[in-house]
Formats: C-alpha cells, structure tokens, sequence
C-alpha cells in the first residue's frame, strides 16, 4: 500500500514544505516551499550555510547608508539566498516573507515586495512610490518572479498591497497570518495567488480559551479552513488555499483535498512513514451545493474590520502574530530580548528556542511572566535580565490601556463593567498606565547606576547613554472628555519624563518619550467602541513609524522634526483634540524641518509622517494628520445619557 503522504498528494492536494533545511525539503519531495525569518534563522547556524551567510553579510556591507540599512539588506539577501537553494530542489514556487513592522504600511510592504523581486516600474509607478530603490535580490541572480510568491499579513494595509502588486506589478502574493473568513474573502477579492489559514494557531486559540480539547473532526482550526475552502469553491474564487501550522497529524488528514498544506518535517516524516488509509475529505464540488451567503469588502474597510473585531480570536491570533513577527525582526538586528508579559504562547516558546542558551547566537531571548500592577514581579523582571544578559542598556514601560471598561472613570468602582473594588483604594488602569512606568524607572535607575557607580565630580557615561524610552500620548496635551484616568496618566507622564532630563548630563541615564497620535494598532482597530469615532477624514499613525522615532531617542544625538509654532487660528476647545489649517505654523504648511538635539526629558510627538518637539512652555499643541477624532462625540453622548437619572456612580 503506497504512504500516507502518497495518498494525500493523490487526493489532489499539494504537498509543500514548511522548513529551511535544504535536506530535509528534498526528501519529500514536494512541490513548493515555505519558509520564513524564523525557519531560516535556525537553518543559517548549520555549519553546512556557512557560505550562504557569508554571501548575506558581504551584500549588506556594500548596500546601506548606515548600519541600519546594512542590516536590512543583509537580512533581505539572506532570505533570497535560501530561496535560491530551495528553488534547486523544488520545482514549483517557494515564498518569501516581507519585514513584519510593515504590517500596516502599503506603501512600505509594496517598496520591500519589489524590491525582493527586482521588478521594472513605469514612471507612473514610480512617482506613486517615491521610496523606491533599485533592488538586486531574485532577478539579479536569475530567479524570474513567476517562481515567488511575496508574504504579506493578511492585515488590510498586507491586502491592499497584496492587490496592488498582482493587478499592477504581476508579482503573486501569499497571505499569512489568517484567522478568519472576512480576511479570506477580502484575500480573494484581492487576487492574492495564495493564502495561508492558521490551523493549528487558531487551535490554540480556543483551548486556552475555552480550556478544552478538540478532536482533529471538531478542530476549530479545521473548520475556518474547511468554511473558507467552501466559500472559494461556491463562488469560483481562483485564490489557493494553503493550510499552514498543524499541530498534529489528524489536522493535516481532515484537510485531505484542500488545494495546498504546507507541513513541516516532522509531519511529513509521519505521514511518509504511514500506511494508514488517508481518504479525501475536501471535495470542490460539493461546495456548490451549500448554501453560503456572498459578501464583500475589498472596497469597505470599514466593514472589513467591523467583521474582523466581531471574531475575538482572529483579532488576537493576528496581533500575537505581528509583534512576534516584530521581535524576530529586532533579534535578527542583534538586541537581547526579555519577553515580560503574563503568558507565553507555543509560537513564541519557539522563538525564543531559537536564542536559548543551546545555541551559538550572540542574540538572546528569554520570557519573564510579568504582572506589571505587581511590583515584586517587576523587580524580579530585572533581576531576570541582568541574570541572562549581564547588563541592560533600554528600558521601555510599554504596557499600556485606553480607558478600559473594567477601570474606567465613566464606570466607577462596583458600577457595571468596572473590575475595580470600592475598597481597594486604586485605579487598574493608573496602575498599568502612571505607577507600572514610575516604579520600572525607578529600578531601571537603580540598576543602571548600581553596574557603573559614579559620583557626580566624574564626568557622565560616554555615548550612547542608557535610555529609559516611555510612551506617552497626545493626550498629554489635550483634554479628552472621554478618557479622564488615560488623560491624567499621560499628563503624569509628560511631567515624569521631563523631571528626569538632568541626569543625563550628571549619570548618562537618558530618560524621554515618544507622544503618538491615534496608533493604528488592535488597541483601536480590535475595538468597536473606540473604532466609531475614527472618521474617514482621520488618519492613522503607523506603529512602526512610532518605534523608528523611539529608536531615534535611544541611539541618535540628533533628530529631524518639524518646524513648529503657534498658528494663526484659535487653537482647540475645551476637551477637543481636532485641529483645522489654522492651527498650523507657516513652517509645517511649507514641510520645513530642522535637526534638533537629543536629550534627557524630551516628548516627541510622533503623527502620520511627522515628528514634532513638544515644547514644556509656549506649546502649540497636536497639529496634523494622525492627530484627531473627527466622531468623539459619539462617545461623549453615551456619556451624558449615562449620568442621567441620578443613579450613575451608585453601587448596587
């Protein structure tokens, strides 16, 4: 009797691998190959890639203006040269992924996708990418772009892109990190070549959820596949579906028929060993006959994520996959990482696998469960660090909330939804927002001075200085009706941060923040609630342009920011956070920028393309793109009509 692997293939799925290992994908024989930082990481340590390594390293010394840029193109190159090598082995497609922290940017997700490739582009093209440069990765050694596929986050800005370069540039994409059947419908809407749905991701999900198990037949992670392989095959969608991250092997079977499986060694090693019976469960004709309501919304955003918040898990599974991506990105570029958080999860346990004490990295990975409200847990996330890294140069108090139902001060305690008790005599969300950051500066202080002891007759510590990064908000500056304890943490912040500046100049301790707009991360777009005062005529700020600007802060004696100053107009009303042109200076209607210097205690104001200096007096407050909320009062009238009757703030 032939393998179960055998079987599978017969069943008219297609087999592909899902490994860096170049042995290992010729053994199977299958017909592409996946793979991404992750996988290729754990495969360059082999003794045996030493060369590709090498090949990666002496590109990125000759392209790049600074170190940074040299360290993207060694990474850029490294990923082209595996998938060099596996295109050797299998005779089909092998994908390659694009840089996580251009997640939400289409603009940047399209740049890095050509310029992997190496395609052509027209002028028009051109003009509407002003970013571009000249890329000499796949076609440059002779790779035509038939034979990639481009990894995208099935985010709406990685489907965007997606459309973009399959209807204007002819380059097939793959979208990943797919949890969901709005993602996949607005994918295939799209003309994406492939998508990958999360099987065993989405499996995960639910078990901790729910805390139970599932047979491979009642599988949460079978079931979206098997909805979006049904929905595809009723309405004739040409877009692939490729089943991806399995947990075990009665996934794999319960998907006998589907279009592509991506599995990795491991799985393959048990199926090509079986003789087990593996049937065909996925049949594209009996899809026909179901009865599937169409939808839409490749040209309704709004829609889209209305859809996508509805479904928790997807919403979840997608940001997870994100950062985790992310944080693939920053070990790769050399930092030590500790993960301090309350629980880990399998995808992350394998990252940090990969930097564990076992192997030859010089980059490390380690996880700390962390309940940022405790101090005695913050302390020990410390003592963790210095244990595993000898030293900690950046500290970053990152947790954050936006006026969460359960501690809010619209729901006081004992009230509805609030979680905090009459009795206790605290604020959850000032803990996490104003004394979690407080407190992580004062033991970052402690342990900065107490691993280089100096006295202040000595002069202060050579450049770079060990930085202390927090995130505060425009909500520093403004009064939003709406979110009073958030309002008063950021305030708190600005004050903090700016107190601290002297010791930079005394003790090398460098302590700033960065003061975003509206971020466009599942803090707001995961949330209904807060999502309807976002209005067409507002804008995003990218979360990776908020990280460069936090980067600036840690490493760069100078910065590049925006002319600013008091504009003709009137300025703001009470409790808004809206400007109008007039609240512009001359200098920011003209685009001026100047460099500035860096110091301890600067806020920098991070909106839709623009940094700003927050200046402690004679401010003029937010201005531009990425700054405002155009449906605020939405939210303000809930509020008002929830004061009414003389019951509000009355404990039941």
């Amino acid at each position: 009797m032939t393998t179960a692997l055998d079987q599978l293939k017969a069943t008219g799925t297609t087999v592909v691998c899902d490994s860096g290992d170049f042995a290992t994908i010729g053994k199977y024989k299958p017909q592409d190959a996946t793979t991404n930082p992750s996988l290729i990481l754990a495969a360059s340590k082999k003794p045996e890639y030493a060369k590709l390594t090498d090949i990666a390293v002496a590109y990125g010394k000759d392209h790049g203006k600074d170190l940074d840029e040299k360290i993207d193109s060694t990474l850029d190159r490294l990923l082209v040269e595996f998938g060099k090598e596996i295109l050797q082995i299998v005779p089909g497609k092998v994908s390659t992924e694009v840089d996580a922290k251009f997640s939400f940017d289409v603009q940047g997700s399209i740049k890095k996708a050509l310029h992997i490739i190496d395609v052509s582009v027209t002028a028009l093209q051109l003009r509407r990418l002003p970013m571009l440069t000249a890329g000499k990765l796949y076609k440059s050694i002779g790779i035509d772009k038939s034979r990639i596929l481009i990894k995208l986050a099935s985010t709406w800005e990685g489907i965007k892109a997606a459309h973009i370069l399959q209807s204007e540039h002819g380059v097939n994409c793959n979208l990943t990190l797919m949890f969901s059947l709005p993602q996949a419908i607005a994918g295939a809407e799209a003309g994406a070549f492939l998508i990958s749905p999360f099987v065993g991701r989405i499996l995960d999900w639910y078990k901790a959820a729910n805390k139970k198990d599932y047979s491979a037949q009642e599988d949460p992670g079978v079931k979206s596949v098997q909805a979006i392989f049904n929905y595809y095959k009723k309405y004739g969608y040409k877009t692939i579906v490729m089943g991806a991250s399995f947990r075990n092997v009665g996934e794999i079977r319960e998907l006998a028929g589907c279009d592509y499986l991506t599995i990795s060694p491991n799985f393959l090693e048990d199926l090509y060993n079986s003789k087990e019976s593996l049937p065909q469960k996925l049949i594209a004709d009996n899809a026909k006959t179901l009865d599937i309501p169409k939808k839409s919304y490749i040209n309704d955003e709004a829609k889209f994520r209305f859809d996508l918040n509805e479904e928790a898990m997807a919403v979840e599974k997608l940001r997870e996959g994100i950062n985790l991506c992310f944080a693939e990105i920053l070990l790769g570029r050399g930092c030590n990482v500790l993960f301090a958080d309350l629980n880990l999860r399998d995808e992350a346990k394998e990252l940090i696998s990969n930097y564990d004490d076992g192997n030859q990295s010089r980059r490390r990975a380690i996880f700390q469960q962390t309940d940022v409200r405790d101090w005695q847990q913050l302390e020990r996330m410390f003592n963790t660090a210095t244990k595993h890294f000898g030293e900690i140069d950046i500290v970053c108090p990152g947790a954050g909330v936006y006026e969460p139902p359960f501690s809010s001060f619209w729901h006081p305690p004992g009230t509805g939804p609030s979680q905090d008790s009459p009795t206790s005599s605290r604020y959850a969300s000032l803990d996490i927002l104003l004394t979690h950051p407080i407190r992580t500066t004062q033991l970052a202080i402690a342990h900065f001075l107490s691993s280089h002891p100096q006295t202040t007759d000595r002069p202060p510590t050579p450049r770079p200085p060990k930085s202390i990064i927090h995130i505060s908000s425009i909500a520093g500056q403004v009064t939003p009706f709406h979110a009073p304890l958030y309002n008063a943490a950021k305030h708190g912040i600005n004050g903090f941060v700016r107190s601290l500046g002297p010791l930079e100049e005394t003790f090398g301790i460098r302590v700033t923040a960065v003061a975003p707009g509206v971020i466009k991360t599942p803090l707001w777009t995961e949330d209904p609630e807060k999502l309807r005062m976002f209005t067409e005529g507002d804008e995003w700020v990218t979360p990776e342009f908020v990280a460069e600007t936090m980067v600036s802060l840690v490493e760069r004696e100078r910065v590049e920011v925006a002319v600013s100053g008091p504009g003709s107009g009137g300025g703001t009303t009470g409790g808004g956070d809206r400007v109008d042109m007039g609240d512009f200076s001359a200098g920011e209607l003209r685009g001026e920028t100047k460099l500035v210097d860096v110091h301890g205690g600067m806020i920098l104001e991070v909106a839709k393309g623009k940094i700003r200096v927050v200046e402690q007096f004679n401010d003029p407050g937010p201005s531009g793109e990425g700054n405002t909320l155009g449906n605020k009062q939405v939210a303000y009238d809930e509020i008002f009509d929830s004061l009414g009757g003389g019951k509000w703030g009355v404990c039941a």
